[in-house]
């Protein structure tokens, strides 16, 4: 949830889940034991000051005195909340779908990222990282399309190339990696040594401290 590109830390998630408690308080709902979907419907009916189907920042600031759990709500206008909007995040905070959510839930939600690493003029390579962990899609060059999926314990799913003509799979794989580990070696495609996992072997995608970060999306 959210429409800011920075990253949502442990420290942000529990400050969110704590005015989440307070504003539920105040209505006199224990939201550690649960947050129904009436009692979310009339949390936006007494923020909604002004009555007018919409919470503005300015008002949620004035009754709960702090906007962490405001500025987490994903919205199209970063001043204000549709009832819509509203509607969706109990939607998607409620993962088990049971028509409840839970301070747990809510701390158990993960960001989705893209992030990008140069690899040449106008080139990059993409990653999808969810919660602390990135993932990418692996190749020997920016034109193969002998390819991977690898995320941070190594390979997840191979390429149809593992089963074309000119050898075994497991042969077409071995001379595949063989490739990309030489890659790592010299720090091609911007790769290096943190990218091969000796215990397996293998590649796996680069750590999140390799990725810069180019957009923030809402995960699950």
């Amino acid at each position: 949830m959210g429409n800011s590109n920075s990253l949502a830390t442990a420290e942000e998630n529990l400050a969110t889940g704590a005015e989440a408690v307070e504003l539920f308080k105040s209505l006199e709902v224990n939201a550690n034991e649960g947050v129904h979907a009436a009692d979310w419907e009339k949390a936006f009916e007494i923020l909604d000051a002004e009555g007018n189907g919409s919470i503005s920042r300015k008002e949620w600031y004035l009754q709960a005195g702090t906007t962490e759990m405001y500025d987490a709500i994903s919205k199209k206008s970063s001043g204000n909340i549709t009832r819509e909007e509203w509607r969706a995040a109990f939607d998607m905070l409620d993962v088990d779908k049971s028509g409840t959510i839970s301070i747990n839930e809510w701390l158990s939600r993960r960001k989705v990222r893209l992030g990008f690493i140069p690899i040449g003029k106008f080139m990059y390579n993409w990653g999808v990282g969810v919660g602390e962990n990135f993932y990418e899609v692996i190749s020997t060059s920016t034109t193969t399309s002998e390819m991977v999926v690898a995320g941070p314990t190594g390979i997840l799913g191979l390429g149809a190339f593992v089963k074309q003509a000119g050898g075994t799979g497991r042969e077409n794989l071995e001379k595949w990696m063989e490739g990309v580990k030489a890659d790592i070696a010299v720090g091609d495609l911007g790769r290096d040594e943190l990218m091969w996992l000796e215990e397996k072997n293998e590649p796996r995608a680069r750590p999140e401290q390799a990725w810069q970060e180019f957009e923030q999306t809402d995960g699950p």
